[in-house]
């Protein structure tokens, strides 16, 4: 019965993490956008969009696998959603402090 729920919570998780970004044309927006470095530019090219949803996948699956007491699955979908985005670096640190414990 778990499995079936399984791919609809992920999907339903990831919508709501994922959100939508709306950028307006004005000069106030491009000069907020420029008075950034370029650290803090967030990437929307495919592969970049690809990787984060990947990674917020893995670890909303990660995530399940622990509630279900799967350990050893929680831990490759933790390992996998570090791997997936290295430059997240909230799920990245989440991840090695699960997998670390």
């Amino acid at each position: 019965m778990p499995s079936r729920i399984h791919l609809p919570v992920v999907a339903l998780l990831l919508a709501l993490f994922t959100g939508c970004t709306v950028v307006s044309g004005g000069k106030s927006s491009a000069k907020a956008r420029s008075g950034k470095s370029s650290a803090e530019q967030v990437d929307y090219s495919a592969s970049a969009i690809k990787a984060r949803t990947e990674s917020q996948a893995h670890y909303l699956d990660a995530i399940l696998h622990e509630q279900n007491e799967d350990p050893e699955s929680a831990a490759d979908s933790y390992y996998r959603a570090a791997m997936a985005d290295p430059s997240n670096e909230a799920i990245v640190f989440e991840a090695t402090g699960r997998l670390r414990d």
